[in-house]
């Protein structure tokens, strides 16, 4: 499986802890065999790790996405304009995705540098699957902000004040830091004596992961719903200014069924076949795991890829369709056009100055 960020990889982590915390409960006393098997590939002789194109496209992902992240957020600062509780969460959106980019591109690279390390794999996990929650997260209250802008505009003007913008977001990581120290407490709870800590966190009987990929299927049933309704909402009144020939709001309804298409295209398409996965293998016995073990990775790589893709998607569909970002493009745009059309006039009057008089 993955070296520890492969968080949504909980199902065959949890069958080993299981066998693991048999083990444990035999001898008395806690062992890593369970662990080491879970890491077999990358134990062999002489504890190298061998490189995959896996991996290499990986960490080429991950600077493509904390860069589109990074970029993202400073477009968004610098909009000169009070930021809207939408504003703020495709912030937090970003944030989120560089939280699960940044340890999944340290973890490459440190797996390719030094021999497996128990502690560092476990904080590389933690982190991640704190990161992959408040991205849920975000992903939730974005699409509930979208559905009271377009379906309750009035209401929305009234509540969705600042200050209730910025408490949001801030239950958002709340929520997220706390279920992750759950597992942690639960991990000290549960510590034997002379067990290392990171041992006792890393086989706790709390698997955060198989909460994530429940709670994958539950925000994907809930886009599903307001989506759904903002796509009839905007359908219905697509028909009616149709008649009208409303062109401008025939438009703006275009736009609206495109994002809203998008939104739920997406999130299909880089979540759900994470979570099929994990129930898919959740329901399988420990030997089955066992005994498909190299399978399993290279599937579990392939859409944990998948997965980081979506932090790459997340600023182009959230913040570069935004209309302010695209007033700034296009301005910039025309900008460097206007400057390197003045530029290639000087160069021209230059050189014919330069050229000897008859």
């Amino acid at each position: 499986m993955m070296e520890g960020n492969w968080s949504l990889n909980g199902s065959a982590n949890l069958s080993l802890n299981s066998m693991h915390e048999q083990d444990r409960n035999s001898s008395g006393q806690s062992t890593a065999n369970w662990y080491d098997l879970y890491y077999e590939e990358y134990n062999e002789l002489d504890n190298t790790y061998t490189v995959t194109s896996v991996d290499v496209i990986s960490i080429v992902l991950c600077i493509l996405g904390i860069v589109a992240n990074i970029v993202s957020i400073n477009m968004v600062i610098r909009l000169h304009q009070k930021l809207s509780t939408h504003l703020k969460l495709i912030i937090s959106l970003c944030c989120s995705d560089c939280l699960i980019l940044i340890p999944t591109f340290l973890s490459k690279v440190f797996l390719m540098t030094h021999e497996i390390n128990l502690c560092f794999n476990v904080a590389v996990r933690l982190v991640t699957d704190l990161a992959l929650l408040a991205t849920l997260l975000n992903l939730l209250a974005i699409a509930a902000d979208h559905y009271l802008a377009i379906l309750r505009p009035l209401m929305y003007k009234k509540q969705m004040t600042n200050i209730r913008g910025m408490i949001a977001v801030l239950v958002i990581w709340f929520v997220s830091v706390l279920a992750i120290a759950v597992e942690i407490i639960m991990g000290i709870a549960h510590q034997r004596e002379m067990e290392p800590l990171c041992e006792a966190i890393a086989y706790d009987k709390v698997n955060s992961e198989l909460g994530i990929v429940i709670f994958i299927f539950i925000v994907l049933l809930v886009i599903f719903v307001i989506y759904g309704r903002i796509y009839i909402c905007v359908v219905r009144n697509r028909s009616i200014h149709s008649e009208t020939r409303h062109r401008q709001k025939e438009t703006s309804n275009i736009k609206a069924l495109v994002t809203t298409s998008l939104f739920v295209l997406t999130f299909v398409f880089f979540w759900t076949p994470i979570g099929i996965f994990n129930v898919y293998l959740y329901n399988k016995d420990n030997m089955y795991i066992l005994n498909n073990l190299e399978k399993i990775e290279q599937i579990g790589d392939i859409l944990y890829v998948i997965l980081l893709l979506n932090a790459i998607a997340d600023p182009i569909i959230y913040t570069f369709r935004l209309p302010q970002i695209q007033r700034k493009c296009f301005i910039f745009r025309t900008t460097m056009r206007r400057q390197s059309t003045k530029t290639s006039t000087l160069t021209s009057e230059l050189q014919d100055l330069k050229k000897p008089l008859r």
